[in-house]
């Protein structure tokens, strides 16, 4: 699946949403074996993909993250990834929350600077897309989240080495 497959064209600009496009050659220990990755928000080496062995569903891959806790799915697929963006106004959040409570979410949001300002942006993508917001972003990463198989992500040799059985 490369690039063309996730639905980022050339006419979708998301670094508004702290996204930006990157080389995709560079791989971490902890990317998956798999993975075609499409942006970067720019800090930590933290990047989003999608990985073959899942189709269309996107994940966030934090290097900087706890053993165990490197790669979290966050969308099933590039629309809804964009739905997510639409409602959020920026990606710190999606990339976040799976080690957050509702409360916790619903604080960053609140409170989150990077997002101030963004409504220009917002209504760009959404005519560019004819996309709506997800209604319940916590609610809707959580349970992609909750139902998510783990241990089915392919890791490389590097992977294993680094951070043992």
């Amino acid at each position: 699946m490369g690039m063309e497959q996730t639905g980022w064209n050339s006419s979708l600009d998301l670094t508004a949403f702290g996204l930006e496009r990157g080389s995709w050659d560079v791989q971490y220990f902890c990317t998956p074996e798999g993975a075609h990755v499409f942006g970067w928000p720019g800090v930590d080496g933290i990047h989003f993909c999608t990985i073959d062995a899942f189709g269309e569903m996107i994940f966030t891959v934090s290097p900087m993250n706890l053993p165990g806790e490197y790669v979290h799915p966050v969308a099933a697929n590039f629309a809804d990834f964009l739905r997510l963006l639409l409602a959020c106004g920026n990606i710190a959040a999606i990339e976040q929350c799976w080690q957050w409570t509702r409360e916790q979410f619903d604080a960053f949001l609140a409170e989150d600077a990077c997002n101030a300002g963004n409504g220009d942006a917002i209504a760009e993508l959404m005519q560019q897309t004819g996309l709506q917001p997800i209604e319940d972003v916590y609610g809707y990463i959580r349970q992609l989240q909750a139902s998510f198989h783990y241990d089915a992500i392919p890791y490389s040799a590097e992977y294993w080495e680094t951070v043992g059985e």
